[in-house]
């Protein structure tokens, strides 16, 4: 079967050796910019960059879970997630933009390996997208000078807890 793949791209204000650091920092950013989907996160070896283990469990649907442990390698401006138990393959690129810097997170997988054809071709990247939107938001938003807003939440279409009225204790 073919495989599937699923790109977002956004332009975040800042220079791309600062936006491809914070991408490759596993263990204090990568936290802040996962939405509720990605469960049980952590880094298993290393934490930055090239080497670094990350598991995680992908909760799709309430009833559709796929364990991830991925392989992180680098090369140059474009950062891999390799699932080592399936066909999952995430990649980070980041390219300048004028005075911007571009990042472009791409989703590719073989139904057969991951999902066993649970998600319908059509359906599954347009699910991803809105997944990879709400990531990239978040790294947006992280990187914003002076900007300390809470990370989105897709199941929120997108609103942080402050724009559903939600404070903090």
């Amino acid at each position: 079967m073919a495989s599937i793949s699923a790109s977002t791209s956004i332009d975040v204000p800042a220079p791309v050796e600062r936006v491809l650091a914070a991408v490759a920092d596993y263990a204090r950013v990568r936290p802040q910019i996962l939405p509720d989907q990605y469960r049980d996160y952590q880094v298993v070896e290393g934490g930055e960059g090239e080497g670094t283990v990350v598991t995680w469990d992908f909760q799709a649907n309430p009833s559709l879970v796929h364990p991830v442990r991925a392989a992180v390698s680098v090369d140059r401006n474009v950062i891999r997630e390799v699932d080592e138990d399936s066909a999952l393959v995430i990649t980070w690129s980041v390219a300048p933009a004028g005075a911007d810097t571009t990042v472009t997170l791409t989703v590719g997988w073989n139904p057969d390996s991951v999902i066993g054809g649970v998600f319908d071709r059509a359906l599954a990247p347009m699910g991803l997208k809105k997944l990879q939107a709400t990531v990239l938001s978040n790294l947006r938003r992280l990187l914003l000078p002076g900007d300390k807003t809470e990370k989105t939440d897709p199941d929120q279409g997108g609103q942080t807890d402050a724009d559903r009225g939600e404070t903090a204790d």
